[in-house]
């Protein structure tokens, strides 16, 4: 997250820019339960759980583009009205940008509790399987951040993290999912000096 008044966007893409080309910088990561992607991936639990990407001290993640695994379990089709094909969830899944002293940007207008709910994002596809009667269904989405506005930037200085709160159950007696991951795709580069040694908070 970058304040207007502190930092120009376009020199800021410009000082990444040299960074992208290396593949060595690219993102590639499922959100999880410690951050860094070696954590708890899988989301289908029956307890509400955070699942996030948080980029170390002396970083800045630049997300491009979130993708979502998911797989039906009850060997029904995918369901407008629900999460699945089973039930539409009670709380909803919620994503923002946080920090250490709490939320910056929420990234979902309203908690998504159907599936469709989805495509409230800008910059969503979303793609539904159609495989015979009695097979497990999957959905994929994908939810391009720069489509809708720009990359969403993560200072780790700032410990600017992008979160998945789930809280509701999405196995068994609740969404009934087999699976539920999610990946982040980016790049990821050391600020420049001309940013100061201590990085301005976002606000």
């Amino acid at each position: 997250m970058f304040p207007s008044d502190k930092l120009n966007l376009d020199q800021v893409l410009q000082s990444a820019e040299k960074f992208y080309a290396d593949p060595r910088n690219r993102i590639d990561q499922l959100l999880d339960t410690q951050g860094d992607g070696k954590g708890t991936i899988e989301m289908v639990d029956d307890t509400p759980k955070a699942f996030f990407i948080q980029p170390p001290v002396g970083e800045v993640y630049a997300l491009n583009r979130m993708n979502i695994y998911i797989e039906e379990g009850t060997n029904n089709k995918f369901d407008a009205s629900k999460y699945g094909a089973t039930t539409a969830l009670s709380n909803g899944i919620i994503v923002s940008v946080q920090d250490a002293n709490g939320n910056l940007l929420t990234l979902t207008p309203l908690p998504v509790t159907k599936i469709g709910l989805w495509d409230l994002g800008a910059g969503i596809d979303m793609f539904f399987t159609d495989f015979p009667s009695g097979t497990s269904d999957m959905a994929a989405i994908r939810w391009s951040f720069f489509k809708g506005a720009m990359p969403i930037y993560l200072i780790g200085d700032n410990e600017e993290k992008l979160v998945m709160n789930v809280q509701d159950n999405l196995g068994a007696g609740g969404a009934a999912l087999v699976s539920h991951i999610v990946q982040l795709q980016g790049f990821k580069f050391r600020p420049p000096k001309w940013w100061g040694l201590n990085l301005p908070k976002a606000t």
